[in-house]
Formats: C-alpha cells, structure tokens, sequence
C-alpha cells in the first residue's frame, strides 16, 4: 500500500488517459471479448479515474495542480496533447509528482515507459505513482524488476491486440468485405451490411458519363471542365470524407486528379480492394503505401456500375 509521509512537498500532476484498443476489437468481430470491451470502458473511464486519483490525493493530503487527460489515446506512442502538457508543466516547474491509475494508463510503450520513471522523472525530480500497480518511484520498496516487468506485460499486451486486429482485418480483406469508412462515389453502404456495397443511383449515372466521356476520347482535364459545366457533385461532397480534411484542404471544384481517380477505381467493376495502405508498427502512426500487385482485391462482390472492357478502353 503506497503512503505519502510527507505530502507537503508535493504538487501532484494525475493522468487519466483511456484508448479505443478494446473497443477496437469488438469492432473486429471478435466475440470472446466484446462483454470485456464494455466492461473496461466502464472501469477504465476518464471519470471513474478522475474520481479515483482524486481520492487518493484528497486521502493523502497531497495538492493536485492540474489534471492533464488524453481520451481516446494509445498508449503504444507518447505523442499525446494531454501528456505533452504535463511534461511542458514539469518542465516549468510547477509540478513534481505524478500519479497514474496503473502504469498501463501512464503507457504501453515499455522502452518509453522505462526512459520516463528511470531516467527523465529522476531528472526532473519528479515522483511517480502507479496507485493500482503499487508502484511509487519515492520509495525504495518499489521494485525495479516488477516496473520493467509490468512495463513489458503491458506492452506484449498491445503487440498482442494489435496482431489479433490485423489477424481480423486480413480476413475480412480475404473475404472481399467493404472496410472503408466512406464510400466509393456512385456507391452506398447497404443499410442491412456496412461492409457491402450499393448503388447510389442518384450518382451513378455521373459515373458513366465520365466513362463514356473517356471512351469517345475526353482527357480527364476536358471530362473535369465539363463535369463542372454540369454543376456534378463532387466525390468529397457526397461521400463525407469532408470531414477529415480541413476547409482549406478541400478543393472546390473538379480537376483531372478527381477524374483520372475515377477512371482507374477497379470499384466501379463489382470488386472490393483493400490492403492499400498499413501502418509501419503499432507503435507509429505513419501510414506506408502497399504497392498495387500487393493489394488484395475479390471480384463480383457488389454490382457493378462499368464492365472491364470499358475500364480498359478508359485507361488507354
């Protein structure tokens, strides 16, 4: 049981951080968790922690400064706005503990997690407390062995989770099912199965007529002007990919990129294309480009708006 015996010297920073990780995997379909999913976003909550590090400052009689929280964060990088605020107050002195529900909350990361109870805290003079884990860095009882092992547990614990995810993911790519987020323009998503497609048939005739202008022998810049001249709604209108994108990232009007996109979207023949893109580790955020061979694609999974002779024809 971890005690403070001298309180007074204190100004406490507490973090509550709380990720999607499980959640993710029952939006992967993986059934054996999902009653754990809702059962750790319940227990894991930003309040239920807020309320539980408080508790321990108010029993402890220890000052809190500010409480510096990241929800919806991993915790596999320390690229977090809620954290990076805590370390700029460190910096600046005006706080010099920092308490944490357990170490999994503070991050998963175990080489990170080491640097910053072993090397930067220690530093800063800075005193951190795991209140769950019983881990308290200003008390000679806390054993180093049992940090680095729960540090590594809890980052075997994401390698693992991300492995499963991309286990579900590949699977689901196998069987050709749709797991974008929007839309291909010309398509919906079936109200009865988000991972299938259907025809917007209020869009899919712009998508022929930009094929049929093709094939007669239209440039994408002279199909874009005349799309233009037809006031078409524009992919990222219909589609809602608006949304992830600032104002002044999204280009009003058609152009040829918008265009030649179009022409050379294998969607638009009935099939489903995923594994376009991954992530280089579960502990970074870029994203890589797979080359197109790699891609996994299933024809006649949905019905098609062109055949494949037209699509050719197109991209002659």
């Amino acid at each position: 049981m971890i005690t403070i015996s001298n309180p007074e010297k204190y100004i406490a920073g507490i973090y509550p951080r709380l990720s999607n990780e499980k959640i993710e995997y029952k939006n992967h379909n993986f059934a054996d968790v999902s009653e754990e999913s809702e059962q750790e976003r319940e227990s894991g909550s930003i309040s239920t922690q807020k309320s539980y590090l408080k508790k321990f400052c108010k029993d402890n009689k220890i000052k809190i400064y500010d409480t510096y929280t990241d929800d919806g964060y991993s915790g596999a990088n320390f690229d977090r706005p809620g954290f990076k605020r805590m370390i700029k107050d460190i910096e600046a002195g005006k706080i010099n503990m920092v308490i944490v529900k357990d170490l999994s909350r503070f991050g998963r990361n175990s080489s990170k997690v080491e640097y910053y109870l072993e090397e930067y805290f220690v530093e800063k003079g800075v005193r951190f407390i795991a209140i769950a884990d019983d881990i308290d860095t200003g008390e000679i009882e806390t054993s180093e062995d049992m940090l680095q092992f729960k540090a590594f547990f809890n980052e075997w614990y994401l390698r693992d989770c991300s492995k499963k995810i991309k286990n579900g993911k590949k699977t689901r790519a196998n069987e050709g099912k749709v797991m974008v987020t929007y839309a291909t323009y010309g398509y919906k998503k079936d109200p009865l199965d988000k991972n299938h497609y259907v025809i917007d048939e209020e869009i899919a005739p712009v998508v022929k007529k930009i094929f049929n202008l093709a094939k007669s022998g239209k440039t994408p810049t002279e199909i874009a002007k005349i799309m233009t001249e037809d006031k078409a709604r524009l992919p990222s209108d219909v589609v809602g990919n608006t949304h992830t994108r600032n104002k002044s990232e999204i280009k009003r009007g058609w152009n040829r990129n918008t265009v030649k996109r179009i022409l050379q979207n294998v969607t638009y023949l009935g099939s489903v294309k995923n594994g376009t893109l991954k992530k280089v580790s579960y502990k970074s955020k870029k994203i890589l480009m797979i080359p197109v061979d790699d891609w996994i694609v299933r024809k006649g999974m949905h019905e098609p708006i062109i055949d494949e002779e037209h699509l050719k024809l197109c991209n002659n």
